[in-house]
C-alpha cells in the first residue's frame, strides 16, 4: 500500500500483534468479533514479521490492533520497543491505543516514539463523564487531555475517535462532547 499522507512515494505494511479485549464497550465490533479475552504474540514472533518488513523496504507499518498497548502487555511492550531500536529498524509507525493506558504510562509513550511512532489514535469516544460511564468506557476525559498531551510531548501525532448520536446521549451530552473536542 502506498501512504501518500506521509509521502508520495511512502508503502505501509500492516501487522497485527495481538487480538481481543479485555474492555467491554457497548459500541465496539472487537468484543463480539474476538472476544473480551486479550491475546498478545510473542516479542519473537512480532519481530520476525518486522525483519520481513525491514528486509521489503517499508516507510510505514500499521499496527492493526485494536488496542496497541493493554495493561497485561505493558513490560512486554516496553521489550518491543528497546528490541526495536536496537534492531535499528528505519520504519515509522501507527498504533491505536487507549486514552487511560497512554496517560498513565509516559515512559513507555517516550519509548515508543524513540522507536518510531510516529501516530497514535486514541479513541476518546465523549467529552461526557456520564455518557463515558453509559458507554462503559473505564474512562475519565482528564486522563484523555493527558493522554493526548503525553503523545504530542513525544513528537507523535494525535488521532482521535469522537462519537455523537449514542442512544442514551442528549443534545446537551453532545454539546459538552463538542467543547471537549476544541480544549
Amino acid at each position: 500500500y502506498t501512504f501518500k499522507v506521509f509521502g508520495d512515494r511512502d508503502t505501509v505494511a500492516c501487522v497485527e500483534t495481538s487480538r481481543g479485549c479485555p474492555y467491554a464497550c457497548d459500541f465496539c465490533s472487537v468484543t463480539p468479533t474476538w472476544g473480551n479475552k486479550w491475546r498478545n504474540k510473542s516479542n519473537r514472533r512480532i519481530i520476525e514479521k518486522l525483519d520481513i518488513v525491514q528486509q521489503l523496504g517499508y516507510d510505514w507499518i500499521f499496527f492493526t490492533d485494536d488496542i496497541f498497548v493493554v495493561y497485561p502487555n505493558v513490560a512486554q511492550r516496553m521489550r518491543l520497543f528497546d528490541l526495536i531500536i536496537e534492531r535499528g529498524y528505519n520504519f515509522k509507525w501507527i498504533a491505536q491505543m487507549r486514552a487511560d493506558v497512554t496517560a498513565k504510562n509516559p515512559t513507555l509513550i517516550r519509548r515508543a516514539a524513540e522507536a518510531g511512532l510516529r501516530v497514535g489514535f486514541l479513541g476518546i469516544e465523549s467529552g461526557s463523564p456520564e455518557i463515558l460511564r453509559k458507554m462503559h468506557k473505564g474512562l475519565f476525559t482528564p486522563l484523555s487531555v493527558k493522554a493526548v498531551r503525553t503523545l504530542s510531548e513525544n513528537g507523535v501525532v494525535v488521532l482521535l475517535g469522537m462519537m455523537l448520536g449514542a442512544p442514551y446521549e442528549s443534545f446537551h451530552d453532545m454539546l459538552t462532547t463538542i467543547r471537549f473536542a476544541w480544549k
